[in-house]
C-alpha cells in the first residue's frame, strides 16, 4: 500500500514536569490536498533517552465531490433537493429520458421502468433516526424503536454496535460499487455516522426469501438477534443483513440503499455524500456486471418492496 505523508512537524526541547498535565504542541489538520477520499493516519511519537512511545489515530478525509461524476439526465422521485445541488438532478425530467432515478418509494411504474433498462437508486429517508452522532450499545432488555424503511417490506434492523455481549460482523465486499471508498473489509467509524441509532436492512436469513435468492450484499452484517426459525436454546440466532445491496430486474438494474446516506448529506456528512457519488458513479458506468446474479421477478419485487401498501403523502 502506498503512503503519502500529508503533514508532519516536530517539537524539539521538551519540558514537562512528571506527574502533571502540560500542553507540549498543538496540531491544525487540514484542508488536506486529496484528490479522492482516504485513510489517514495521525502518527505522534515521544522519543527520549528514557524510550520511546508511539501512538497513531485512523479518520477518514473525503473530497468536495467525486472527480470524473458524469452530467446527465436524473429523475430526483425523493423530495430532497440536496441531490439536485450535488447531481444537477431534477424532480421534472420525464421518467422515460432519465439515465438514472432517485427514490424512496417504489412504484409499479419503477418496476416497469427497471424492467426495460432503467437504473434505479432506492434511498433510505428518516431524519429522526439518523439524528444520533454518537452510537449507543442497544440491550436485548432495550431494544431499538420498531424499524421501518421507505421501501422494504419487511426490513431486518442493525446497529453500528452489537448489542451488549452479542456478536455483530460488518463486512464489505470488493466491489466496484465502493472500489474509491475507503474501506479495509469492513464498516469501520467511516460508516458508523451513516447507521444513525438503527438502520434499516435486506434480510438475508430465511433461506428461501426473495433478497437470499435474487439480491446482491455489498455492505452486510452478521449478528445475533432473535429468531424463529433456528433458534438457539437461548432464543437468538445469527442473521445476515444487507446495508447495501443490488439486483438486476429485466434489462434494468437497481441499487439498495439502507444506510442513511440521503438525510447524512442533508446534513453536511461528507461520507455520506461520497458514498452517493459513488453509487451514482457505479451505476451510471459501464461497471455493473450481473454474472450469475438471477433475474427478479415483479411478482418477487412486490414481496421484496412496498408495492401497493404504501400511500404516498
Amino acid at each position: 500500500m502506498n503512503r503519502k505523508t500529508l503533514q508532519q512537524g516536530t517539537v524539539k526541547d521538551i519540558r514537562a514536569a512528571t506527574g502533571s498535565v502540560t500542553k507540549i504542541a498543538s496540531l491544525e489538520l487540514g484542508p488536506l490536498d486529496i484528490a479522492e477520499a482516504t485513510a489517514v493516519r495521525l502518527e505522534v511519537t515521544f522519543d527520549s533517552t528514557a524510550g520511546m512511545q508511539s501512538n497513531s489515530w485512523k479518520f477518514w478525509a473525503f473530497p468536495d465531490r467525486k472527480p470524473g461524476l458524469p452530467r446527465t439526465k436524473i429523475l430526483n422521485l425523493t423530495g430532497n433537493t440536496a441531490l439536485d445541488a450535488r447531481f444537477g438532478s431534477s424532480p421534472t425530467i420525464p421518467l422515460g429520458e432519465a439515465a438514472l432515478v432517485f427514490a424512496t418509494t417504489p412504484t409499479e411504474e419503477l418496476l416497469h421502468h427497471i424492467g426495460q433498462g432503467g437504473k434505479v437508486i432506492f434511498l433510505e429517508s428518516d431524519a429522526e433516526r439518523v439524528a444520533p452522532l454518537l452510537q449507543a450499545v442497544n440491550h436485548h432488555s432495550a431494544p431499538p424503536p420498531p424499524m421501518h424503511s421507505s421501501f422494504l417490506r419487511q426490513p431486518g434492523a442493525v446497529t453500528y454496535w452489537a448489542s451488549w455481549i452479542r456478536c455483530n460482523a460488518q463486512l464489505i465486499e470488493d466491489h466496484p460499487m465502493l472500489a474509491r471508498f475507503p474501506h479495509e473489509g469492513f464498516s469501520d467509524f467511516q460508516l458508523s455516522r451513516l447507521f444513525g441509532d438503527s438502520v434499516p436492512s435486506v434480510s438475508y436469513t430465511s433461506k428461501d426469501s426473495v433478497a437470499r435468492r435474487k439480491v446482491r450484499p455489498v455492505i452486510w452484517n452478521l449478528n445475533l438477534a432473535s429468531w424463529a426459525e433456528d433458534p438457539t436454546p437461548w432464543g437468538v440466532a445469527l442473521t445476515w443483513n444487507g446495508l447495501l445491496s443490488e439486483a438486476r430486474m429485466g434489462k434494468g438494474h437497481m441499487v439498495l440503499c439502507n444506510l442513511w446516506a440521503l438525510d447524512g448529506m442533508s446534513r453536511g456528512l461528507p461520507e455520506a455524500g461520497h458514498l452517493l457519488d459513488c453509487l451514482v458513479d457505479y451505476t451510471l458506468s459501464d461497471k455493473f456486471s450481473p454474472g450469475d446474479l438471477p433475474d427478479l421477478t415483479a411478482e418477487e419485487a412486490r414481496l421484496l418492496f412496498k408495492i401497493g401498501i404504501h400511500k404516498p403523502e
